[in-house]
């Protein structure tokens, strides 16, 4: 009996955790906004880091990102989802604020225009670079991403 209760308060706690962190990094503003109606459609794959709000740390591996011609994807892994419920932000409705070189990364910073106050940013190894810029392909709101002679390959 003592494990069941050890084992309910280490759950109990793990779901409030993930619910504290979706109302102290904005995903639950975002989400108020830009929660995902309908199931995705386009190519996805794990994000090594996403940045969101400025109260807490951000999210590691967690978080699966995707995109297509019409917006970017972002929904945490299945065991994190309570308060996370996964997210599709038309790409109309992001600004990009700026992307920079930060070691082996391109960091992107967006920001949703309903809800400007909640900044995120993408951390982007080569691979997920290439793949964001081909799957958003004109609708990306900034620059490329690519740098010249980078392919989308």
């Amino acid at each position: 009996m003592d494990s069941f209760l050890l084992l309910m308060w280490i759950v109990s706690l793990c779901l409030g955790v993930s619910f504290l962190k979706a109302r102290l990094t904005g995903w639950r503003r975002l989400a108020a906004e830009y929660r995902a109606a309908e199931p995705f459609q386009g190519s996805r794959w794990p994000l090594d880091f996403l940045g969101m709000g400025a109260r807490i740390p951000g999210y590691g591996r967690r978080v699966i990102m995707g995109a297509n011609t019409q917006g970017l994807w972002l929904s945490v892994g299945l065991f994190f989802r309570v308060g996370h419920p996964p997210l599709f932000i038309p790409w109309r409705g992001l600004s990009l604020v700026r992307a920079e070189q930060v070691r082996r990364f391109t960091a992107v910073q967006l920001r949703a225009r309903r809800v400007p106050e909640v900044p995120f940013v993408l951390w982007l190894a080569p691979p997920q670079r290439r793949w964001l810029a081909a799957a958003a392909g004109s609708a990306w709101p900034g620059p490329s991403l690519l740098d010249e002679g980078d392919g989308p390959g």
